[in-house]
């Protein structure tokens, strides 16, 4: 329903937000030399993973819109 693809597409720039914010703080840690490249690495893996599953999930919501 519109209803629900309207929900899902807040939620999803809603976390648009959240990782923008996120990989901001991650950088502001590297700058400042709070991260060791091991853990750096390991942040940036998790920051990827879950970007690439919101960007799967928005392509379901786009192609799940009624023309």
């Amino acid at each position: 329903s519109k209803c629900n693809t309207r929900l899902r597409l807040l939620r999803l720039l809603y976390d648009i937000e959240v990782i923008k914010h996120a990989f901001s703080r991650f950088y502001t840690l590297i700058k400042h030399g709070f991260l060791t490249n091991q853990k750096a690495r390991r942040v940036l893996s998790i920051l990827k993973y879950f970007l690439t599953t919101r960007l799967f999930y928005f392509y379901g919501i786009l192609f799940s819109l009624p023309k």
